[in-house]
């Protein structure tokens, strides 16, 4: 009997963190190499590599590229994987998964998963975490409401279909 489980994350959370270790890690060395932006956009040191506005616009422009529709599915299907929805990562029409867990409790969907294993519990240690030294909302204040906008579109799937809230993570709640 094949069991599979598949964890999510907020799509916002995820491509924050996406942005710190693409981007602002390695001096970009992964956006250099993968040829994420055009290099007509990259920023002169000391500054970033890419702001993050001007990530989200990389991101927004590759997805429109072969569709206008943010909200069709499959919008993004081009996408580098780390900021790919993650509705298109797995197929949940083909795959027939036990347990569908969100990262923001993992403990707790980790341990339901165990339970229907009938193994004993298990420590789910963190790993890969990067260290947060400014709230989420930081990074959304800084994107007009029009990125914003096409971001709710992009990962529209995301957060219909994995239950997460499409309002942006800013200070002023938009």
């Amino acid at each position: 009997l094949n069991r599979y489980n598949v964890f999510y994350r907020d799509p916002y959370d995820r491509l924050v963190s996406a942005y710190k270790d693409k981007v602002l890690r390695n001096d970009g060395a992964y956006i250099r190499q993968e040829q994420v932006c055009p290099a007509s956009m990259y920023n002169h040191p000391p500054a970033p590599l890419l702001t993050f506005p001007q990530f989200v616009s990389c991101v927004i422009n590759q997805a429109s590229s072969e569709v206008k529709n943010l909200t069709q599915f499959g919008a993004g299907e081009n996408l580098d994987s780390h900021w790919k929805p993650q509705t298109l990562l797995c197929n949940f029409c083909v795959t027939d998964f036990n347990i569908i867990g969100h990262l923001e409790h993992m403990d707790d969907d980790v341990s339901c998963a165990v339970r229907q294993l009938g193994m004993k519990s298990a420590a789910t240690p963190h790993v890969n975490m990067s260290p947060s030294n400014h709230s989420i909302s930081h990074w959304y204040n800084q994107l007009n409401s029009t990125l914003r906008l096409r971001l709710s579109e992009l990962y529209s799937h995301d957060f219909r279909l994995l239950q997460y809230s499409d309002k942006a993570p800013t200070d002023d709640g938009m």
